[in-house]
C-alpha cells in the first residue's frame, strides 16, 4: 500500500494535471491486492479530485476531469456539448 501512496503522491507532486483515468487504473490494478483499503483511498482520491475543480466566470471548468468525464471523453461524447 505505500508503493501506492508513494506513486500517486509523486504524480501529484511532479504534474499537476495527473489523468483521472491514470489514478483509477492504479486503484483497480492494487484493489485485487490489498482490497477495501484501496477502495477507500480511490474514494478519496475523487474526491480530492472534485475539490479541485473549479468553474470560472464565464462557465468553462478548470482543473482535472472527474472519473465520471474522463469515462464519458474516453467513450467519444463530449460531456458539455450541449451548453
Amino acid at each position: 500500500m505505500s508503493k501506492f501512496i508513494l506513486e500517486i503522491s509523486q504524480q501529484r507532486n511532479f504534474n499537476s494535471f495527473v489523468k483521472a483515468d491514470d489514478i483509477r487504473k492504479r486503484a483497480n490494478d492494487l484493489n485485487e491486492e490489498f482490497g477495501s483499503i484501496v477502495q477507500f483511498l480511490k474514494f478519496s482520491l475523487i474526491a480530492d479530485l472534485r475539490c479541485l475543480r473549479t468553474i470560472d466566470k464565464k462557465g468553462f471548468q478548470n482543473g482535472l476531469p472527474t472519473i465520471e468525464e474522463s469515462e464519458i471523453q474516453r467513450d467519444g461524447v463530449k460531456p458539455f456539448e450541449n451548453f
